[in-house]
């Protein structure tokens, strides 16, 4: 990637979003190092899925990537109790 230092993980974090019934999600890197923030670890290449009712912000790290997104009924969720978000990430 076009400016980036060896070594360094570039993270860009999208919006805060819920799951009502959970997602399905292809990972196409464009990137060779390029990751997605899947429920427990980052992935490359290949499948991964939120479970029904999860919240997480959007997190890529190391470059491009596209996704084929598949969530059950269309449903994605916005919005929501601040509280909740602010408890997903450690606070209170």
């Amino acid at each position: 990637m076009a400016g980036r230092q060896p070594g360094a993980d570039t993270i860009f974090v999208g919006h805060c979003h819920g799951h009502p019934y959970g997602e399905i999600d292809l990972v196409i890197p464009v990137d060779d190092a390029v990751e997605l923030a899947g429920p427990g670890d980052w992935q490359g290449l290949g499948w991964v899925c939120a479970a029904r009712d999860t919240l997480h912000f959007l997190k890529v790290r190391n470059g491009a990537l596209m996704t084929l997104n598949y969530m059950p009924a269309g449903r994605i969720l916005y919005q929501f109790d601040p509280a909740e978000i602010r408890a997903r990430r450690g606070g209170a």
